[in-house]
């Protein structure tokens, strides 16, 4: 009784909190720009803000850039574990909805003629999604499938190490930075900051599966 009421209590804050970042996300982005961060208070106000903002559906480029804008090349280390948790929550979110509810993705396409977890679920699928899908619904998405987090998150991680990277770069290159900001898929695509480090990440990839291989054989 006790782990029911409190899985709906996780539910119910994180309901609200995407509900209330769709409703003001203009002014919460506002907000964590104007930031003062050489005050120390108001930088770990800074941080608790994108640690909560990475749980909702809001597009996190800016803040990406946000934080390579104020913190230089220290800011891809700070996306990288706002990733790194805010993945890993919404994923066991997602797994838990899952569970209470019985869900089965796989069983729901199969019925209809399409095996969707079969195209999906493979390592190459879960990497190159992330540039497809949205950070929350990819996220959500995997939970709701048959991936473990061990193979889920790893993944996930060599896919985010790039576009991070690249976004970083612009950041620190940045002298203004305001809500008017946009970037396009293509600016980041045809940064070396982006596809070096996509290659080399995707080349290890195609490695690890390859010796994955061989050593089931």
């Amino acid at each position: 009784m006790k782990k029911k009421f409190i899985a709906k209590s996780v539910v119910l804050l994180l309901v609200a909190i995407i509900v209330l970042s769709l409703l003001f996300y203009k002014e919460i982005l506002n907000f964590l720009i104007h930031l003062d961060i050489s005050n120390s208070n108001f930088m770990l106000i800074y941080v608790a803000g994108c640690f909560l903002y990475f749980f909702t559906p809001l597009p996190t480029t800016l803040i990406i850039i946000l934080n390579g804008y104020f913190f230089k090349s220290i800011g891809f280390y700070l996306s990288l574990l706002l990733v790194f948790f805010g993945s890993t929550i919404l994923f066991i979110f997602a797994k838990k909805i899952k569970n209470y509810f019985n869900l089965d993705l796989g069983r729901i396409f199969s019925k209809k003629g399409f095996n969707l977890s079969k195209l999906t679920t493979n390592n190459f699928s879960i990497f190159l999604s992330r540039y497809i899908l949205p950070y929350f619904i990819h996220n959500i998405y995997y939970g709701l499938e048959n991936i473990k987090i061990k193979k889920f998150i790893p993944i996930i991680i060599c896919a985010e190490i790039p576009m991070l990277y690249a976004l970083n770069s612009i950041g620190e290159s940045l002298k203004n930075l305001s809500l008017n900001y946009k970037i396009s898929y293509f600016d980041i695509l045809s940064d070396k900051n982006f596809y070096y480090p996509f290659f080399i990440m995707f080349a290890i990839l195609v490695v690890i599966n390859y010796l994955k291989g061989k050593f089931k054989k």
